[in-house]
């Protein structure tokens, strides 16, 4: 896929950035705070039951009375002795891709069960690794910051095709870790587009600059901030090895059905050969997997109703899901 460009951002503006995501990081590798659990209820002490009650001048009681003509104050603990009490977890206020992942799944009824519990463990396991990519991602970024004054100097068509194409990879690496990063691929694309600039004026002569910058400026700004962009970063991020993808293969569509309505859409539409099969197959299954179980999720109608459309089916009768399981 291709990235655009971006303006320049100075020498002392990468600084600055660089010592403010420093602690950032810190931040996100530091060891989680769990919530103190409540203590469990102590039921009331009940008193031991007796053969008889008697007072003076009073008939006794027998032990056989109904249990309707007794009363006590006793509640009983509605919680069984297997319960499992709620961890509460310390999300970061920006995630990283691979923490996202994570509260994208917690609680989620469209997940497995066992897929929808994340411990404390998992959760700082999650932080570290993004914390990690983060500082790859910097050291990148301020690499390109160092290069662009001799990159803006370029004349050779060659030359600028391969600065394209670095800042290309380095926009989406920055997609894929996600927190303060997304924030170094608009950067990254404000870089883009002050080298083409310059490129432009120093370079109008020759007609095969002007050939690739005129190629190059029919290509939209990567819209950074869009979530379809990100969540399309993310699905591709294990093209080349799939233990560096923050959202496992299997669950494509589980993860875009997780997704607004209008992402869904966005996405499904942007893809193309074998990934998109693939993801009309999960999307297919889930469908059913809704039908059959009764899940109920957020913004199921229109997810459903979106769902359907893009996978070309006729809803049968009054139900939406009748032809989903036709796509496999």
């Amino acid at each position: 896929m291709r990235v655009l460009t971006a303006r320049d951002v100075g020498a002392g503006y990468a600084v600055a950035v660089a010592v403010a995501w420093l602690g950032a990081i810190a931040t996100l590798a530091g060891p989680v705070a769990a919530a103190p659990l409540a203590p469990a209820p102590t039921p009331r002490p009940v008193a031991a039951p007796q053969e008889t009650l008697a007072t003076p001048g009073s008939a006794p009681i027998s032990a056989e009375a109904s249990a309707s003509e007794l009363t006590t104050d006793f509640e009983p603990l509605e919680a069984s002795a297997n319960a499992v009490p709620e961890v509460l977890l310390d999300w970061s206020e920006i995630p990283g891709v691979f923490e996202s992942d994570l509260f994208r799944r917690s609680g989620n009824a469209l997940y497995l069960e066992s897929r929808r519990r994340i411990g404390e463990v998992e959760l700082l396991a999650a932080k570290r690794r993004d914390a990690e990519r983060l500082w790859r991602s910097l050291e990148s970024f301020i690499g390109l910051l160092s290069d662009k004054n001799r990159m803006s100097k370029f004349e050779l068509a060659s030359q600028m095709g391969n600065a394209l194409l670095r800042i290309d990879e380095a926009t989406w690496s920055a997609l894929r870790v996600g927190a303060q990063a997304y924030e170094l691929a608009a950067s990254i694309q404000a870089t883009r587009s002050r080298l083409l600039d310059a490129w432009q004026v120093s370079s109008d002569a020759d007609p095969g600059v002007k050939a690739l910058l005129d190629a190059e400026a029919r290509i939209p700004t990567v819209e950074t901030g869009s979530s379809a962009i990100r969540f399309l970063a993310l699905i591709q991020a294990g093209d080349s090895d799939p233990t560096q993808a923050p959202i496992q293969s299997h669950e494509f569509g589980v993860a875009l059905m997780s997704e607004e309505p209008a992402t869904i859409r966005t996405v499904y539409q942007a893809l193309r050969g074998e990934l998109k099969e693939k993801l009309a197959l999960q999307l297919a299954a889930l469908l059913d997997d809704i039908e059959r179980d009764q899940i109920e999720f957020e913004q199921s109608d229109l997810k459903i109703a979106e769902v359907v459309d893009l996978l070309g089916l006729e809803p049968v009768g009054n139900n939406p899901l009748d032809q989903a399981s036709s796509l496999y």
